[in-house]
């Protein structure tokens, strides 16, 4: 049987003890969500940004960016509005020349070189399993910002998703190949952009973030990233070098469902799941429209 979309799979993992449907409605209890509830939470949230009269408001097509907040911040609607508020004042905090180059159509190259991919089933607690790998950065036409652009693009189209939203994400970086030409591109203003958004300025859930085949110039870039880490990031962080034991033990998913590289069976077309790229190269005209609310800059 082919397997169901990602949005609604769980596979049969190491210490699974609960169906999909189990897992979501233990999630959507403990935010507290009623789905009648829904319409109403998100007119509240609009409500406390109306206060707010720099802000232009995104239109009801974007509801469901709000509901991301909603359950990213799990039903504090106060949190919720903040958050909404730092997303939408990235581009007015020295990110303006990064977040305005949203743009899937012109990171084509990028996001066909894998770079940023996913794996087709969920883990046991029903998170998504993004891999961001060194080796797949070999085009030295591709700069920091078309990377961390592209992993923006993928990391956002699989946020739609109401499942990755209720359980988060699990991410996996592979730093083989990582070289002094890599390490080179980047600087500590665009760690920080990163940074920020991962902890404090996007709806999303990283419950976990585990770093492979780090070599020694690694540990400099970290130092450089970790200056701009809340303990609480930090804390969710872990090394396991090239011990792939270590990083299995630690995964809520059984050997056998992991790609090649982990120590798996499964080849980069049998782990990957193509239709998100697919999706994502479509969505230029969403940017463009996401880009003209939030904090809009005066003319």
């Amino acid at each position: 049987m082919a397997p169901l979309p990602i949005s609604e799979h769980a596979s049969p993992c190491k210490n699974h003890t609960a169906s999909i449907e189990v897992l979501r409605q233990e999630a959507k209890d403990s935010m507290g969500e009623v789905e009648e509830l829904i319409p109403e939470r998100i007119r509240q949230m609009k409500r406390i940004l109306a206060n707010d009269k720099e802000l232009v408001l995104h239109p009801p097509s974007f509801d469901e960016f709000y509901l991301r907040c909603i359950r990213a911040k799990k039903y504090d609607l106060e949190r919720a509005a903040r958050l909404y508020q730092k997303y939408c004042r990235l581009r007015m905090d020295g990110a303006s020349d990064f977040i305005m180059k949203l743009k899937p159509s012109s990171l084509l190259h990028v996001i066909n070189s894998k770079y940023c991919s996913t794996l087709k089933t969920r883990d046991s607690l029903g998170r998504q399993i993004i891999f961001m790998r060194m080796e797949k950065w070999s085009d030295k036409n591709v700069t920091l910002d078309d990377v961390l652009l592209t992993l923006f693009l993928m990391m956002d189209e699989m946020t739609v998703s109401s499942d990755t939203q209720l359980f988060g994400f699990v991410v996996i970086m592979d730093f083989r190949t990582l070289s002094v030409w890599h390490a080179a591109q980047v600087r500590p203003a665009r760690l920080q952009i990163l940074i920020k958004i991962l902890q404090d300025s996007y709806p999303a859930k990283f419950t976990e973030f585990h770093i492979i085949n780090n070599p020694q110039i690694f540990g400099a870039l970290f130092s450089v990233a970790a200056f701009f880490m809340k303990e609480k990031m930090r804390r969710r962080i872990h090394f396991h070098g090239t011990n792939l034991t270590s990083l299995q033990n630690m995964l809520k998913l059984e050997v056998d469902q992991l790609p090649l590289f982990l120590g798996g069976p499964l080849s980069d077309e049998e782990y990957d799941d193509p239709s998100l790229a697919q999706r994502v190269v479509k969505k230029d005209a969403y940017y463009d429209e996401q880009l003209k609310f939030g904090y809009v800059r005066k003319k």
